[in-house]
């Protein structure tokens, strides 16, 4: 799904040349694409699309989630809220940036790179470099 913004005339912020900057999703306007690794963390988990649906706690408006709406979510169809990111995190136990930016099989890794401390980091950078390198 392409998007399309411009620049708004009286300010800095992007506005989307769809809605014109009417809706209230902000950057999720339009279906920015989607949760990037939904489904990984879905499969990683063992769920279906309806069973991950059932975890997740009802939204604000007390609509709860279906099966369909989930594929929706990972096809990039559905626009979703904040809420709705985070309840989906929780069912996953996972993050919210796990979800967008991170795929279940590197989270072993990203948490020794997290946990490490930072005078630390630029060492193990150098062992990580060196280790790739040799492969």
């Amino acid at each position: 799904m392409s998007q399309s913004y411009t620049r708004c005339k009286t300010s800095v912020k992007r506005v989307c040349t769809r809605c014109r900057g009417q809706c209230r999703l902000g950057w999720q306007c339009c279906g920015v694409s989607g949760i990037k690794y939904l489904k990984a963390w879905r499969e990683y988990r063992g769920y279906t699309q309806e069973r991950l649906a059932e975890r997740v706690e009802p939204r604000a408006e007390g609509e709860p989630l279906s099966g369909a709406t989930i594929s929706r979510y990972e096809r990039g169809k559905q626009n979703y809220r904040q809420e709705t990111l985070e309840a989906l995190a929780v069912a996953l136990d996972c993050t919210v940036v796990e979800l967008l930016s991170r795929p279940p099989a590197e989270r072993e890794f990203w948490e020794i790179i997290d946990n490490t401390r930072t005078g630390e980091r630029s060492r193990l950078t150098t062992i990580i470099k060196a280790l790739t390198d040799a492969a």
